[in-house]
């Protein structure tokens, strides 16, 4: 569908009804598609530092709506608990949400996953590490 919003005008996409009938026109197709191929949702997060370290964050889930009304869902809790303001901040603002209250709502927005990773080398999650001992990995 964004390929497809690529060619077509402006003007066209700010027209609600016509939007409508592209919804209605692609929506069986998106729907069958999603039944072959599944709702799969997964996105990688690599960070390279300025000191040389390199880390990465995984998040893979098997259903993308299940996994944006638990990701919904932790937010409100953050605002309820008071972690956050209601809106969108960047996590560096003050009204976004407090690093201490960070894991837990990660925690709460990967609710099943799949495959839920962060702040680890790429190393570790690109091969099976071994651990020789005494925290030392190969």
């Amino acid at each position: 569908m964004e390929a497809m919003t690529n060619l077509l005008p402006p003007e066209y996409l700010r027209d609600r009804s016509k939007v409508q009938q592209l919804v209605q026109l692609f929506d069986p197709v998106v729907r069958a598609v999603d039944r072959i191929a599944g709702e799969r949702v997964s996105m990688r997060v690599d960070l390279e530092c300025t000191d040389g370290r390199n880390t990465l964050g995984i998040f893979s889930h098997r259903r993308l709506s299940v996994s944006v009304g638990n990701a919904t869902a932790a937010f409100v809790l953050a605002v309820l608990e008071g972690s956050t303001q209601p809106g969108v901040w960047f996590p560096e603002e003050p009204e976004g949400i407090a690093i201490e209250a960070r894991e837990v709502l990660l925690q709460r927005a990967a609710e099943g996953t799949i495959n839920f990773v962060m702040n680890k080398p790429p190393w570790m999650v690109e091969t099976e590490p071994k651990e020789l001992g005494l925290g030392i990995y190969v």
